[in-house]
């Protein structure tokens, strides 16, 4: 079980963490470069810092996260559930979402 384990700092670099439940984790500065997320749970996690660049979060629930500072440059977030996301300073370039309630949440326009 990873819900709620403390990996801050981890090199999780192309990770297939499909379905995890990674609920209430904290995952800061963490290295998931390239990570499969898809259908995880991270509700109310925290990746303060992490690198998160080209990571799949298609269908997570990722609300409540905390994503300050993150790096999620070029990340997919189709379907995925980002509502109250915390993502002050996140670097935010060239994300994939395709539903308009994340795009909002994400503060990007819809692109699939």
């Amino acid at each position: 079980m990873l819900a709620g384990a403390n990996l801050s700092h981890a090199r999780l670099t192309s990770a297939r963490l499909t379905d995890a439940n990674l609920q209430g984790a904290t995952l800061n500065r963490a290295i998931l470069f390239g990570a499969q997320l898809d259908g995880a749970e991270l509700h109310d996690a925290s990746l303060v810092g992490a690198n998160l660049a080209q990571a799949s979060f298609r269908g997570a629930n990722l609300s409540g996260a905390d994503l300050r500072e993150a790096n999620l440059v070029g990340a997919t977030f189709t379907h995925a559930t980002l509502t109250g996301v915390r993502l002050e300073g996140a670097f935010l370039h060239d994300i994939i979402v395709c539903d308009p309630v994340a795009a909002a949440a994400l503060g990007k326009r819809v692109r699939c």
